[in-house]
């Protein structure tokens, strides 16, 4: 409308081969099909029947056998103990799905409370070996979230939504970690049976198994202490929460304009779970998920379903607590009894066995198989290691699975690895490299081995974070953490990764008081040069990210009208590596910047 304002609106990707090869990153040539609903034999969604979508032919007969193969074991409906495993259904599960991709989904799932992948909002890939772009696939079922409108403790029932607020605590409505099982009831409406509910054939074949329900509950404890944080932590000290502002920010000038143009009317005739209640803007509507929906349903995940909740009985089923473990330990008390055995490596076979007496989530953990960033083998999200039990992590999965059909039962089975050369004795490491950011000084330090010190260094170097286009174009010449890598004494050929502030200074930039004239407040002359104070607590953070030290003294003229409170918080705190300064302050709120070396 040559510039003119229009609306505000939000569309979903079309589930198509761009969407699977750009956005989940699988090959475009493996089998999708949409919106598969219950996995069951003819059932159909609220989007209608099971769509393929890729690859363009008419062979359908491998979701055919999918849901034939789930559906074949005898349940028991009328369990409510949920300690009867399927031999049958867990050696399918073994065999055909990617196990580490169906734990990390429906742990994320649940942690947002999707509230529609039971019956329609999940899809389905299966990476077989058939692919025209001669890639060898693992023959296995992946689940694909789609399509996530009823999330975040909304509720639908009886064919539309239902405005009476959100909904994050209802164990018998759709909020237990176990929902989408056959033990735990979808609906609470008194027409439907009063023991069980048959939820999702995919769902059930994975908790059925007591073993994989245990895998389940540490992957959900890892993205619960990951994103939503223990009862009582603060909203911006929320990483879910963080993230959704920041979303809001991006589309809140033309949400208000959308509002303006388009008002909400009496008939109400759009999706709508506030009823009267409805929020005045985005931001108090984000204030009901905060309060109504992450508050109390982190409580609900940390407290009611804990495994230390005495007062309800651990098991699988609508009225049972679920049993979700405590944190898992730190990294470096886990690795002593974590041993790697590569004995038939040269078969494409390296068994992981863990041998603590809790279950291990190694999500990120990297393998490290030689000298250099190629040189290392992530395990994918959802990659779980049962206590005093193993994982084989095989360069072939097919491969793998066909030479010991015979063997298979419950087995964790994770590929296709690439392993390269063994250089070096492979160890393992925690994955710092993705949220080295928010490591601290007192956190770094991982071991590693190595021929000597320049393969070493060139580890180190290969997963120092690279500089971003933004920081190059501030100024900076490498980025402000670094990993180094610094020998082990009184042990030949052993390296510990250490996280350090970038050594090197930058060239600082004049850094001056962001009032409206421009002009800074006070400058002033001492032994160290110019100091430049400020009134503006934005511009004390930019100059600590250009290399400045910044003193504890607050500046006469200093004006923190707008964030005193702040502040007052922040003295004395010791100046932590946490986090980029320019989005994560994490106490740097000081005034009087003086350069190191201008």
């Amino acid at each position: 409308l040559n510039g003119e304002f229009y609306q505000l609106a939000f569309n979903s990707e079309r589930f198509t081969d761009e969407l699977i090869e750009d956005v989940y990153g699988l090959d475009k040539f493996g089998y999708g099909y949409k919106n598969v609903g219950t996995m069951k034999s003819g059932s159909a969604t609220t989007a209608g029947s099971i769509e393929k979508k890729t690859p363009d032919d008419e062979d359908e007969s491998n979701i055919t056998v999918l849901q034939s193969e789930l559906r074949k074991p005898l349940y028991d409906y009328g369990a409510q103990n949920g300690n009867e495993d399927n031999a049958a259904l867990i050696r399918f599960v073994v065999e055909k799905f990617n196990l580490p991709a169906w734990l990390n989904y429906l742990a994320s799932a649940r942690i947002t409370q999707e509230m529609d992948d039971v019956w329609a909002n999940v899809c389905a890939y299966y990476d077989n070996a058939e692919m025209k772009s001669g890639v060898r696939g693992t023959d296995t079922w992946i689940p694909l979230g789609y399509d996530f409108n009823l999330s975040f403790g909304q509720h639908y029932l009886d064919g539309g939504m239902r405005p009476d607020g959100l909904m994050s605590t209802n164990d018998w409505f759709k909020s237990h970690p176990f929902y989408g099982g056959n033990r735990v009831r979808c609906y609470s409406s008194a027409s439907m049976s009063a023991t069980i509910n048959e939820g999702n054939d995919g769902f059930e074949a994975v908790w059925q198994s007591s073993k994989f329900r245990r895998l389940y509950l540490r992957r959900l404890r890892t993205l619960m202490d990951q994103e939503l944080k223990a009862p009582g932590t603060a909203e911006g000290a929320t990483p879910f929460m963080l993230k959704m502002r920041k979303m809001a920010g991006l589309m809140r000038a033309d949400a208000k304009s959308d509002q303006t143009k388009w008002p909400n009317d009496d008939k109400d005739d759009a999706i709508d779970v506030w009823g009267n209640n409805r929020p005045a803007d985005m931001d108090a509507g984000i204030d009901d998920i905060w309060n109504n929906y992450v508050v109390p349903r982190r409580e609900h995940l940390y407290v009611t379903h804990s495994v230390t909740n005495t007062a309800k009985t651990i098991g699988y089923g609508s009225d049972l607590n679920a049993g979700i473990p405590e944190a898992q330990s730190p990294f470096a008390e886990l690795i002593a009894k974590i041993t790697i055995n590569t004995n038939d490596c040269a078969s494409g076979v390296v068994i992981i066995s863990n041998a603590n007496d809790e279950v291990v989530d190694m999500s990120g953990w990297k393998l490290i198989t030689g000298i250099g960033k190629k040189d290392f083998w992530e395990f994918p999200a959802g990659t779980v290691c049962d206590t005093k039990d193993c994982i084989y992590v095989v360069s072939d999965r097919r491969k793998y699975i066909a030479d010991h059909e015979s063997e298979l039962t419950d087995q964790i089975i994770v590929g296709n690895a690439t392993f390269g050369d063994f250089k070096v004795k492979p160890e393992f490491v925690e994955n710092k490299t993705a949220a080295i950011e928010g490591v601290s000084l007192e956190d770094a330090g991982v071991l590693f081995s190595a021929e000597d010190e320049a393969a070493a260094k060139a580890w180190a170097d290969s997963v120092s974070p690279a500089l971003t286009q933004k920081d190059a174009e501030a100024g900076l010449k490498t980025q402000y953490l670094k990993v180094v890598a610094e020998p082990v004494e009184g042990e030949e050929g052993k390296y510990k990764a250490a996280i350090v502030v970038n050594p090197e200074t930058v060239k600082a930039p004049i850094v001056a008081g962001h009032v409206e004239e421009g002009e800074p407040v006070e400058v002033e002359e001492d032994d160290k040069g110019k100091t430049t104070v400020s009134v503006s607590i934005s511009n004390a953070i930019q100059g600590l990210w250009y290399g400045y030290e910044v003193s504890d003294a607050l500046g006469e003229a200093a004006n923190f009208a707008n964030d005193v409170g702040s502040f007052e918080r922040a003295k004395g705190t010791s100046h932590k590596v946490r986090g980029s300064p320019r989005t994560e302050p994490c106490g740097f709120f000081r005034v009087k910047v003086l350069p190191v070396k201008p």
